[in-house]
């Protein structure tokens, strides 16, 4: 009885040494994004981002990022219209990490939660007749919560520096229409 709880005393203090060694990381990450609008149009623009995480647990981590997925502009012309739409998408996410060492320095990291996505839209309308030219425009913004997830693969260049190469994914749903915007993001990021 008395090995047990000396047992479970030294596992104990043992946990609590490594949860005070627990690191940070901060991570900056630029890439390139595709965004799609239901089936009205789509687009590539670059995308960038900043995620901030602590790891809690062996693999397990919390994180929240900020991304500006870019933008793209749909145009269309038929003989007496002309109408041009810029788009543009955010996200701020808060979600878990698992990551899986698969080799000295080398991991896959999975990622999911929830992101609080906004996006932008500016429109203009010109319609010409043989008397008159009419140009209308309009704009809005709609904003709501979706999941998102990850994967990718990180790489530890030297003591706390980590590269990192990563593929999300966050399909936005707007009333009827649904926005979804995958992103490519090469990463680096500083544990600390």
């Amino acid at each position: 009885m008395k090995k047990i709880l000396v047992g479970m005393f030294a596992a104990s203090g043992m946990t609590l040494a490594l949860a005070a060694e627990t690191p940070f990381i901060a991570e900056v990450l630029i890439g390139q994004s595709s965004q799609k609008v239901s089936n009205l149009a789509d687009g590539d623009d670059s995308s960038t981002g900043i995620r901030l995480g602590y790891e809690f647990s062996d693999g397990w981590s919390v994180e929240g990022a900020f991304h500006d997925h870019g933008g793209f502009n749909y145009s269309s012309i038929d003989d007496d219209n002309k109408e041009s739409i810029d788009y543009s998408t955010s996200s701020t996410t808060l979600g878990v990490k698992k990551t899986f060492d698969l080799s000295e320095g080398l991991s896959l990291n999975v990622h999911g939660g929830l992101a609080l996505w906004n996006f932008d839209w500016a429109s203009e309308n010109t319609s010409t007749t043989t008397i008159t030219t009419k140009t209308t425009n309009d704009s809005g913004s709609n904003s709501g919560s979706d999941v998102y997830y990850g994967l990718g693969l990180s790489y530890e260049l030297k003591q706390n520096l980590l590269l990192s190469l990563e593929y999300s994914f966050l399909s936005m749903s707007i009333d009827s229409d649904k926005v979804d915007v995958s992103n490519f993001a090469l990463g680096l990021g500083y544990k600390f």
